[in-house]
């Protein structure tokens, strides 16, 4: 191996592989001669195999028969309780603000004026003369 694995991140994967056993024969003796020269990496390949060791030591503690019921039993008092303890309102107090202003600030619209009363007996005159008008229009028309 030319290059230091730990000094470049394309080939940093290359140790984790080594560690869990996913590198062919030849990659992995490559590797460990490279380690025996490289301090980094020989500590790299040390510590891995440490903790693959305490993992595989480890034993999980045996689950109980209710432990799913309990579990989401528990879920749920939790998300009932606290479901507004995720909302952050800092955004809402400046937005609150900005509402505030514009009402208090900006010009109201006035009312529109009501319109004037209409005067019911001139209006019954222009519909008459309207009328007047299109009886002579069609009279006009018939005399020709």
């Amino acid at each position: 191996m030319r290059n230091c694995p730990l000094q470049h991140e394309d080939s940093a994967s290359l140790l984790l592989d080594h560690s869990a056993g996913h590198l062919d024969a030849d990659q992995s003796r490559a590797l460990n001669r490279h380690a025996e020269t490289c301090g980094r990496c020989r500590a790299f390949l040390d510590q891995q195999d440490r903790l693959w060791r305490v993992l595989d030591a480890w034993e999980t503690e045996p689950v109980s028969f209710d432990f799913q019921r309990r579990f989401w039993l528990r879920a749920e008092q939790a998300s009932a309780i606290r479901w507004w303890s995720g909302i952050s309102w800092k955004p809402a107090i400046p937005l609150a603000a900005l509402a505030l202003c514009l009402a208090i600030g900006l010009p109201r619209r006035p009312t529109p004026n009501p319109p004037p009363p209409v005067d019911m007996a001139a209006a019954e005159a222009a519909e008459q003369a309207i009328e007047d008008l299109d009886m002579l229009s069609q009279l006009q028309s018939q005399m020709k």
